[in-house]
């Protein structure tokens, strides 16, 4: 019924809304004390920090691929120009990415460039788009809020925020399956 429907999506929209506290909670730590490669910036930037709250909310913290997400994240946070990637954790990137940008299309032409540059930063062992880890950013953490207003959405306002008065709240709170409104 109606009313189940409602329900179910004000639970969504809270997970969502807490996913998106725990994206933030999680990313602030690990960037904005210190700079950053530039290929985690434009990877977040292409719209990997909305895709982690999307994980986060649909598939849970504790999923494989959530963790795949936030691994990523990690890797490229480390990662070094000028010295040859193990392979497998090379293929591991790219497919993560890949596979990321594919569930999560917001900028589908930016973000399969930057796969190939990714791929050939890689596998040439850093000497082909050196850029990708040499130039470091800084990030702030209303850079990193920015960034998930920009991707994400907050769908539904609370009831603080609302305007409605508490007793209609509570009116329509009460309004059961078969009751008239008249």
């Amino acid at each position: 019924n109606n009313q189940d429907i409602v329900i179910r999506s004000c639970e969504q929209d809270e997970l969502y809304l807490q996913a998106r506290n725990t994206v933030f909670d999680q990313l602030c730590p690990k960037l904005t004390d210190t700079n950053i490669p530039r290929a985690l910036e434009q990877l977040l930037r292409l719209g990997w920090a909305g895709l982690l709250v999307q994980s986060i909310s649909t598939l849970g913290e504790d999923n494989e691929s959530t963790k795949g997400l936030w691994n990523t994240v990690d890797l490229l946070l480390n990662i070094e120009g000028g010295r040859q990637q193990d392979r497998s954790q090379a293929e591991y990137l790219i497919n993560v990415v890949t596979d990321g940008f594919n569930r999560y299309p917001i900028h589908p032409d930016s973000s399969r460039n930057y796969i190939a540059m990714l791929e050939e930063f890689l596998t040439s062992g850093g000497k082909q788009h050196t850029e990708l880890a040499t130039a470091q950013v800084k990030l702030e953490r209303h850079q990193i809020q920015q960034l998930l207003d920009e991707q994400t959405t907050a769908l539904h306002e609370t009831i603080v925020d609302s305007g409605i008065e508490q007793s209609w709240l509570e009116l329509v709170g009460g309004i059961e399956q078969d009751h008239w409104i008249v």
